[in-house]
């Protein structure tokens, strides 16, 4: 089968051969992946690229004279938490995040058009959370590195596409994820680190393009399958249908709480609120604050919607989702 390449394929091959550093390289080849068109004539070709895009990345950043490297792969986390997006490819990852997001992923019809981690901050109520697309799982050149965000992150959406079996996809992430040494926690199941000293994640699953022909099927298997054990939605991304729903899902998969303060005397200010992990208690909230807090710590009051309304508690007292704290020092 003929490769049948496109000419702003060749303009691109042309910049290549007199590309100097591996950083302009990387970037050429990157762009080359993007161009090529994606059939059995142009394996060979996609392999080569993909080959010599693992080379260049690895000399990106050497410098000599022992100068430190920059890991173009590392994303500082930002927010509340840092969720990243692991799916098969083309099943919606990237149309996801610019959704959710006011970042410019690219968005393809073809697989493997996101080359490098690329984030977002989503919004959920009062709080920001970041989300990450990385490249798709499976894929040989990106092994180490989309491994060493999924192990690093807080939490994990596992993203598969409604239309075509969705709980094989699931299935198949989930047995990657092993691969790669990334545990994960079931809804009930408590956190803790495993024998390799990786911490477990925990993970909900969204099944995408909810709004193509056969989507409804998928979505009900999805359900099925996993619902006891994980949390399930579904989105129809380039219209925002069930995006609310997506990130409501990702704050709770983070397993942390917002707290607001309250000076006595005054109005809580409910603008602004900490964020810590779920079962941090007064005295914990106190220290983080600052240590003079927990230092002069006296004992604290607690105003919430549904049962407290003033009460005195303790300092090992655990805060809830909404608690308003008065610290009383």
């Amino acid at each position: 089968m003929p490769a049948n390449l496109p000419p702003t394929y060749y303009e691109e091959e042309k910049k290549l051969r007199s590309a100097r550093t591996p950083e302009e390289k990387a970037e050429i080849l990157e762009t080359l992946l993007r161009l090529i068109p994606k059939h059995k004539g142009t394996e060979k070709l996609q392999a080569d690229l993909k080959r010599r895009l693992s080379k260049a990345r690895g000399k990106q950043g050497k410098k000599s004279g022992g100068a430190r490297r920059v890991d173009e792969h590392h994303v500082v986390k930002e927010g509340a938490g840092q969720v990243v997006l692991a799916g098969l490819p083309n099943v919606g990852k990237s149309q996801l995040l610019g959704t959710l997001t006011k970042a410019s992923p690219q968005i393809a019809e073809y697989p493997y058009s996101t080359l490098k981690p690329v984030s977002g901050m989503g919004l959920f109520e009062n709080v920001r959370i970041q989300l990450v697309d990385i490249p798709p799982l499976l894929w040989e050149v990106t092994d180490t590195w989309v491994a060493n965000i999924l192990r690093n992150t807080d939490a994990i959406c596992l993203v598969a596409e409604l239309i075509d079996d969705p709980v094989g996809q699931v299935e198949i992430i989930l047995e990657e994820m092993e691969q790669k040494r990334v545990p994960v926690l079931r809804r009930d199941e408590t956190r803790g680190e495993t024998t390799s000293g990786i911490q477990p994640k925990r993970l909900f699953i969204a099944g995408t393009k909810l709004d193509l022909p056969g989507a409804d099927e998928g979505a009900e298997a999805l359900k099925r399958a996993f619902d006891a054990s994980y949390d399930v939605v579904n989105v129809a991304a380039p219209d925002g249908v069930g995006a609310d729903a997506f990130i409501a899902a990702a704050f709770r998969v983070l397993d942390k709480v917002r707290v607001y303060t309250k000076t006595p005397g005054k109005k809580a200010d409910l603008g602004s609120p900490f964020v810590f992990r779920k079962g941090t208690t007064v005295i914990e909230m106190a220290r983080e604050i600052h240590k003079d807090f927990e230092k002069n710590y006296r004992t604290a009051r607690i105003y919430s919607d549904d049962k407290y309304n003033g009460q005195r508690v303790g300092k090992d007292f655990e805060l809830r989702d909404g608690d308003v704290i008065e610290l009383i020092v």
